[in-house]
């Protein structure tokens, strides 16, 4: 499977030699492989394949029925139930994003 994923090379972005190699995993390394080198900076875009149907995560189950399980496990009221669903589900988003913070101080014009 892994070898049948399509990707993109992207080498030299807005430079005077910029390239787009579209291929499969298997295509794009025969391609480079073959090559004397590749230079330059490149950007490597790759496919993302549609969830199985069979794998289930705790993301899948709806909010409703994490609602009635916790109810049942925790013996809450509903309230509380969609209280904690909702916090459970922000922590998750939190955690999931990437943080520059401290990497990136301003614009340029902020550092003249």
């Amino acid at each position: 499977m892994g070898s049948d994923l399509r990707v993109v090379v992207a080498r030299e972005l807005t430079k005077m030699h910029e390239e787009f190699l579209r291929a499969t995993v298997a295509e794009a390394r025969r391609d480079l492989t073959s090559r004397d080198r590749v230079r330059g900076e490149i950007t490597l875009l790759v496919e993302v394949l549609p969830r199985s149907s069979t794998a289930k995560t705790a993301s899948d189950e709806s909010i409703a029925a994490r609602v009635a399980r916790l109810q049942a496990e925790s013996g809450i009221d509903e309230k509380e139930a969609l209280k904690r669903v909702a916090r459970n589900s922000a922590n998750r988003r939190a955690t999931s994003t990437v943080s520059f913070s401290g990497s990136e101080r301003g614009s340029r014009s902020d550092r003249a």
